[in-house]
């Protein structure tokens, strides 16, 4: 797993902007052509195939009023982004036309949503892949489950953001690190520090999220973080990555 992290950074849901919208498939082909990795969010569809959505509902995106989990996928594969011929991709849409493009998949769950069943469908459909790439979620409960599934899977604990703000909350992310058998931690930007003496104390290579400027850029080199970036330009990244 360090060596997937190692060096490498990855577009924050693909490398977006102007006409190219978050988490669409030329966003991750673009990411692919730049020569990054990239970060996607998977939900279960109504008819429970993992689709790649950051949100919970189609507003932002889409001028749609809909929850994504209450529409089937082949709603959702026709279902375009504003101002975009592009449309909301499968994950197995993304990782056929991406296969050896480095993919960190985030798994979203909240309190409607059926981790067991996301967690067993993602994990189930990346196996069948050989391109490098892990699962990851704030859900400490789904990367326990999917680790358990397929013991030689790679995931990550996402701790939530200000975990660093007190001695409890550290413990706690520690914890949970260890019980989800993490093979990385991917922390905000604001807990980096903590972040990198926890994944030292624990042996785990470190991701952060989410950079935006040149500054947290080489916060992250310093800290041996694999940055999770977004509306930077490529060379700034690539050289950062260089030194």
């Amino acid at each position: 797993m360090r060596a997937f992290l190692e060096g490498q950074a990855f577009a924050h849901r693909g490398f977006w902007g102007g006409e190219t919208p978050e988490n669409s498939l030329a966003a991750f082909r673009r990411a692919r052509e730049l020569g990054f990795g990239a970060e996607c969010d998977v939900h279960l569809s109504s008819d429970k195939v993992p689709m790649v959505f950051h949100d919970f509902d189609l507003k932002r995106m889409c001028d749609q009023p809909a929850s994504i989990g209450d529409c089937p996928a082949d709603v959702l594969t026709q279902t375009r982004f504003i101002g975009s011929d592009e449309t909301i991709p499968a994950l197995a849409a993304l990782l056929d036309e991406t296969d050896d493009l480095p993919v960190l998949i985030e798994l979203k769950t909240d309190e409607s949503e059926n981790y067991i069943e996301l967690g067993r469908k993602v994990a189930d459909l990346v196996r069948q892949y050989t391109a490098p790439l892990a699962l990851m979620s704030f859900d400490y409960r789904i990367v326990r489950m999917c680790k358990s599934l397929h013991p030689g899977m790679k995931v990550g604990f996402l701790p939530d953001e200000g975990f660093s703000a007190s001695a409890k909350d550290i413990q706690r992310v520690r914890s949970r690190s260890i019980y989800v058998a993490a093979d990385f931690l991917a922390v905000n930007i604001g807990d980096l520090s903590a972040g990198a003496e926890l994944s030292e104390e624990l042996g785990l290579p470190l991701a952060c999220w989410t950079i935006r400027n040149e500054k947290d850029l080489l916060a992250c080199i310093d800290h041996k973080a694999a940055p999770i970036f977004e509306n930077l330009p490529p060379d700034l990244v690539r050289n950062a990555l260089s030194t």
